[in-house]
C-alpha cells in the first residue's frame, strides 16, 4: 500500500530516517501487545501510559438514572378541533323524514323521525298515532333516562312499518312502537339546504323538507336497520358530516357556529316487564 511505502522511505532516508528510527525504539518497550503477524511495526500505535510521578484521575461522570416512561409523566397532546364549543353555534341531530304507515289502516304519513342509537325503544307522538288511525294496546315498562332511573309508566304500543318518503326501500317493520303524548324534540337540530351549502363535502345531498313542526318518531337500536349507514361523507376534523342511512341523509355536527343551540339529551332505556320480573328473583 501506498503508506506503507511512504513509510518506508521515510525510514531510510539518511537524515528523517534516523529520527522515526529513534522513536520507533523508544515506543517498542511500551507496546505491551503484539498482533503476531508479518507485517512493519509502524502499523503498531504505541500504548502511551502516564508518567507514574503524576496524578492522572479520570473525569468522574455523573451518574443519571434512566427515564422510564409512564402514565404519570408521558405528556399527550390532545387533538383540538376547529369548533369553538363554548361560543355555542347549531349542532346538526340526525332528523329525517320517514314514510310512516300501520297495519290497520291505509293511511300513510310522511313526518320526521330522529335516530338515536342511545334509546333501546322505539316511541311515537298521540298525534301521530291518532292520524294513522292504529290500533293501541296497554303497555307496562319502566323507563330510564339521565335524571330519573327505574320511572314506572303505564303507556300504549302499536306497530308501525316504517320506509323512506321516496319508497326507495322496503318498509321496515317495528312491531312495538310505544305511544307518548309527545317526545319534545323540535326541528331546531334539522339542517337546511342553505346551511348545507357552506360545506364543500356537504353540498350535493337533499335534505327533503317537510309540512311538519316537531319530531314525532324517535328510532332506536330495537330497530337497528333503519340505523345502519351505507355511505358517509365527511371533511377535517371539528365539521359536520352526513350518514347515510335507508331512510336518507342524517346531518350530524356543528353545522352553523353563528346559530344558537339548546342543549338535549335524549336517553331512554325501557325495562320490559320480563326484565322486571327476572331482576326480582
Amino acid at each position: 500500500m501506498k503508506f506503507i511505502r511512504d513509510a518506508a522511505d521515510e525510514a531510510s532516508d539518511p537524515v528523517f530516517g534516523r529520527l522515526v528510527n529513534k522513536e520507533q525504539k523508544k515506543d517498542k518497550g511500551r507496546n505491551q501487545q503484539r498482533c503476531g503477524l508479518k507485517h512493519n511495526t509502524y502499523l503498531h500505535l504505541p500504548n502511551r501510559k502516564p508518567d507514574e510521578d503524576t496524578n492522572v484521575q479520570a473525569p468522574t461522570v455523573p451518574h443519571t438514572p434512566m427515564f422510564t416512561p409512564t402514565s404519570e409523566n408521558i405528556s399527550v397532546s390532545p387533538r383540538m378541533i376547529n369548533y369553538a364549543r363554548s361560543q355555542g353555534g347549531k349542532l346538526a341531530l340526525p332528523i329525517v323524514p320517514a314514510r310512516v304507515r300501520c297495519t290497520d289502516t291505509e293511511t300513510v304519513i310522511d313526518t320526521y323521525a330522529m335516530l338515536d342509537p342511545e334509546t333501546n325503544t322505539t316511541y311515537c307522538t298521540e298525534e301521530l298515532c291518532d292520524k294513522l288511525g292504529a290500533k293501541e294496546m296497554t303497555h307496562q315498562m319502566e323507563l330510564i333516562t339521565i335524571t330519573q332511573t327505574r320511572m314506572p309508566v303505564e303507556s300504549t304500543v302499536i306497530t308501525l312499518f316504517v320506509s323512506d318518503i321516496h319508497n326507495k326501500q322496503e318498509p321496515c317493520c317495528i312491531p312495538e312502537v310505544t305511544v307518548r303524548p309527545s317526545l319534545n324534540i323540535n326541528l331546531s337540530g334539522l339542517s337546511s339546504c342553505v346551511e348545507l351549502q357552506k360545506w364543500p363535502h356537504l353540498q350535493n345531498l337533499e335534505i327533503p323538507k317537510l309540512d311538519v313542526e316537531e319530531v314525532h318518531l324517535l328510532i332506536g337500536q330495537e330497530c337497528a336497520d333503519l340505523l345502519l349507514p351505507d355511505e358517509i361523507k365527511k371533511g377535517h376534523p371539528g365539521v359536520p358530516f352526513a350518514v347515510h342511512t335507508p331512510l336518507g341523509w342524517a346531518i350530524n355536527g356543528p353545522i352553523d357556529p353563528f346559530k344558537p343551540t339548546v342543549k338535549t339529551s335524549y336517553f331512554v332505556h325501557n325495562r320490559s316487564s320480563l326484565e322486571r320480573d327476572l331482576s326480582r328473583l
